[in-house]
C-alpha cells in the first residue's frame, strides 16, 4: 500500500489531465486556424487607393510628394514615414520581404519579445494577457 493512494485515483488524475490537455490543444488551434484567417483577410482586404485621402497612421496628405503604399500585413494605405519597414510574411505568401507599417512591426516585436519571455519563464500568463490586451486595444490584426 502507498499510504493511502489508489490506483482509481491516480487513473482520475490522469484522466484530468489528459481531458485538461486536449482542451488547451483544441483551443490553441483554434487560436492558430483564427490567427491564419485574420492574416489571410488582411492580404485580401486593402484600404482602395480611392478611398485614403492622408495617411492611416499619421494622417499626412497624400498628393505628388506624398504617396500612398500599403502594408503588406494589415492593408492599411500610409506614406513611406510610417511604412519604412520590411518583413517577410511567409504565412500570408509573402516570402521576401514586403512593406509593413510601424504599428504592424512593433505589434510583432512585441509578439516576440512575449514569446521570448514566456518560453524562459520570466513571465507568466497573467503579464501576457495585459501586454497582448494593449496591443489588441490598438488595433492590431494578428
Amino acid at each position: 500500500m502507498h499510504d493511502g493512494i489508489r490506483a482509481s485515483d491516480l487513473m482520475s488524475r490522469d484522466s484530468e489531465t489528459v481531458s485538461d490537455v486536449l482542451k488547451d490543444l483544441r483551443a490553441d488551434t483554434q487560436r492558430i486556424a483564427e490567427a491564419k484567417a485574420a492574416e489571410q483577410l488582411s492580404r485580401l482586404i486593402w484600404v482602395p487607393d480611392q478611398h485614403a485621402q492622408q495617411c492611416g497612421r499619421c494622417e499626412k496628405p497624400f498628393g505628388a510628394l506624398t504617396w500612398r503604399h500599403h502594408c503588406r500585413k494589415c492593408g492599411s494605405c500610409v506614406c513611406q514615414s510610417c511604412s519604412p519597414f520590411r518583413q517577410a510574411l511567409p504565412r500570408i505568401g509573402y516570402h521576401e520581404p514586403v512593406r509593413i507599417c510601424y504599428v504592424c512591426k512593433s505589434d510583432a516585436f512585441i509578439q516576440n519579445r512575449v514569446a521570448a519571455a514566456t518560453e524562459s519563464g520570466r513571465m507568466d500568463d497573467s503579464e501576457v494577457h495585459v501586454i497582448l490586451k494593449g496591443s489588441f486595444s490598438r488595433g492590431t490584426v494578428l
